[in-house]
């Protein structure tokens, strides 16, 4: 599927790190058509359109100290998105999500760590590869909630939702939006306990559609109201939890009912899913 052509011209080539680009190259890995050619099986079905198509796959990487080290390699062949800067050919949409995951970064946002970005243009094909370390030990959200083993322990409840509110509001008070806010893009482990209380980490991921929206309100009303419709196992209680947790040290008080709203429809539609299986 991904076919091998010459002479291919270097739009990017860019390792986040020193310490990133010595561990590729101990792995021979720090050069494009390498990565390119590795032969691994695909994590997940890839997707493909039209002439494109883009897929991962997962690799172990040795390190200096002959510990290793998951990555997810990411690489798409002319599957790209048409910009303002390039309205025709368009860029690959992991260059849009490295930009992201980078910007996110130093705005404080615990994202994903990325190892490596690279870009060619190679007889007629654009092709493009992100490689990041695996979250090792996370799930998603969405599975977390959906274990009563966790769900019935309201601290860790309380810890998690605590957790995301300040994973995500930097994003919102760089009036930044996800985008795509569901519980399978946010993941979370826990961490050592502080006092005897649990503590969670969260990283987010999935990020190329992350965007600058008019304004921070904006932001925090897209990316809140679609978590809140969208994720399985957050009942009505530990919803408002959320929203309370948000809005703690805000004035936002008439987005804060918008936003209950939403949690009304949901509990309406589960309520109406309950009696239809009854």
């Amino acid at each position: 599927m991904f076919s091998k052509n010459k002479e291919p011209k270097v739009v990017h080539h860019l390792f986040t790190t020193e310490k990133a680009k010595k561990i590729l190259e101990d792995n021979d890995l720090a050069q494009f058509d390498r990565i390119w050619a590795l032969q691994a099986p695909w994590f997940e079905d890839p997707n493909e359109r039209r002439d494109g198509v883009s897929g991962v796959v997962t690799w172990q990487l040795k390190l200096p100290d002959n510990s290793s080290q998951r990555v997810f390699i990411k690489r798409q062949e002319n599957h790209n998105t048409r910009t303002y800067r390039h309205p025709f050919r368009g860029e690959p949409t992991f260059y849009r999500e490295f930009r992201n995951l980078q910007m996110l970064k130093s705005m404080g946002v615990p994202v994903i760590e990325v190892l490596y970005y690279g870009e060619v243009l190679e007889a007629g094909k654009h092709r493009a590869i992100l490689i990041s370390k695996g979250l090792d030990d996370y799930v998603s959200l969405e599975d977390w909630f959906s274990q009563p083993e966790k769900t019935s322990n309201q601290d860790s409840v309380n810890a998690v939702l605590s957790a995301l509110v300040k994973a995500i509001k930097p994003m919102h008070n760089n009036r930044i939006k996800h985008g795509c806010l569901y519980g399978k893009h946010l993941f979370v482990k826990a961490s050592q306990a502080q006092q005897d209380k649990p503590v969670f980490d969260i990283r987010l991921l999935d990020l190329e559609k992350a965007k600058k929206t008019w304004s921070k309100r904006l932001a925090i009303e897209k990316d809140l109201s679609q978590l809140l419709r969208h994720m399985p196992g957050l009942d009505p209680s530990a919803s408002e939890k959320l929203l309370a947790y948000y809005f703690a040290d805000s004035d936002l008080t008439s987005w804060r009912q918008r936003l209950n709203q939403a949690i009304l429809v949901k509990q309406a539609k589960q309520q109406q899913k309950a009696k239809e299986v009854a």
